[in-house]
């Protein structure tokens, strides 16, 4: 399954019930607004389809991006968020 198996709009649809993809997405939602949200998105597809990144389920693909989006937060300089309750 290639990431352009799932749309920006399923990926936040999953991040309500994905702990870790929804408090990245939340967190860079928040700060940095939902466009930069979509591109860093269209980014992680482009990327993962060009180098034909193969990935088992949504759920992994979803993990993947979360991790991505954490490595970009922290390239920023911002605290990578935590879970609530951690």
């Amino acid at each position: 399954m290639l990431a352009s198996s799932v749309t920006f709009e399923q990926m936040r649809r999953a991040a309500r019930n994905n702990s870790e993809l929804g408090v990245s997405a939340s967190y860079l939602q928040v700060e940095y607004g939902l466009a930069e949200l979509e591109a860093c998105w269209d980014g992680f597809v482009h990327t993962s389809d060009h180098y034909a990144q193969h990935f088992k389920s949504r759920k992994e693909i979803y993990q993947e991006f979360a991790n991505a989006l954490n490595d970009y937060l922290e390239y920023l300089g911002e605290s990578v968020p935590v879970e609530m309750g951690s």
